[in-house]
């Protein structure tokens, strides 16, 4: 008898070190799959980056390379969007949510006010919840110490359109239009010399003579110029409770991040301001 106690003490030992030591390794194997599984969703994310957003958003993410086509989709390998906890882009459109959750919703719902669509198929896209959460991995394991190191680009915009000018003079009607449709402002305003109609924003085929009566002092350029940087400055007329029936300030507020985050986007305010200037002549 007294052999067998002995012999199921030992047993009791060696299983409570065996289940200890199980126990002290458990949160570095959890550490480990969760690493695993992770580099799978990133894995997973860049073969969908590469079938359906690099026409838009470049090769790399940059905005670069996309092609035979030119990049309609903002940068997404950049320190506006990754860098921080709270990044410059989730700044300028208020999000208070984490940046998993900023870069997620962005794929699942698209973005108003872009040509970019929804992907979740819970919103008419083609891609599943676990999808949309590779394409953020994948998204997000572009930052590094390396990019977060760089200062962060962001064009100081004058409140004068005249000293704006000082630096952009010369605009362009046809990259203007350009502009104008890959910033999505067709998606509210429509295209004028193309009979396409606005949607849920003012009409803008004549806002080279209705701009300079819509606020006193204020010249058509100064009016679009701050109807771009600031759309809660002024509601026009013909859409008194918000755009057209919308809620004020529908009219997306982040233009003045995304048209000044490189030193060559302001120009883009200078081509859309020749183009819609030119509607009515």
């Amino acid at each position: 008898m007294q052999v067998k106690v002995v012999i199921a003490t030992i047993a009791f030992m060696m299983a409570m070190m065996i289940l200890g030591f199980a126990a002290l390794r458990e949160p570095q194997r959890l550490e480990e799959y969760t690493l695993a599984e992770h580099g799978r969703s990133v894995e997973a994310g860049a073969d969908l980056f590469k079938q359906n957003c690099v026409s838009c958003h470049g090769e790399n993410g940059q905005a670069l390379d996309c092609g035979d086509a030119s990049c309609v989709g903002l940068p997404l390998n950049s320190a506006g969007l990754l860098c921080g906890d709270k990044s410059a882009r989730m700044e300028a459109l208020g999000w208070i949510g984490s940046k998993q959750a900023f870069v997620e919703m962005t794929i699942s719902s698209g973005r108003s006010g872009y040509i970019m669509p929804a992907w979740l198929n819970d919103f008419g896209g083609p891609l599943r919840p676990d999808q949309v959460r590779n394409l953020a991995d994948y998204v997000l394991n572009w930052e590094s110490e390396e990019l977060c190191a760089e200062p962060i680009f962001q064009y100081e915009w004058p409140e004068s359109i005249d000293d704006f000018l000082v630096e952009f003079p010369d605009g362009d009607a046809v990259a203007g239009k350009e502009a104008y449709l890959s910033q999505g402002c067709n998606a509210c305003h429509g295209i004028p010399d193309e009979g396409v109609a606005a949607a849920v924003g003012p009409e803008l085929g004549n806002i080279s003579v209705d701009g300079a009566t819509r606020i006193d002092g204020y010249s058509a350029e100064q009016y679009i110029y701050e109807s771009i940087l600031d759309p809660s400055s002024f509601i026009a007329p013909d859409c008194p409770t918000g755009p057209c029936g919308g809620p004020p300030s529908a009219m997306r507020a982040d233009y003045p991040a995304s048209m000044g985050n490189t030193e060559e986007k302001p120009q883009s305010m200078t081509d859309i301001l020749t183009y819609l200037l030119s509607l009515s002549e």
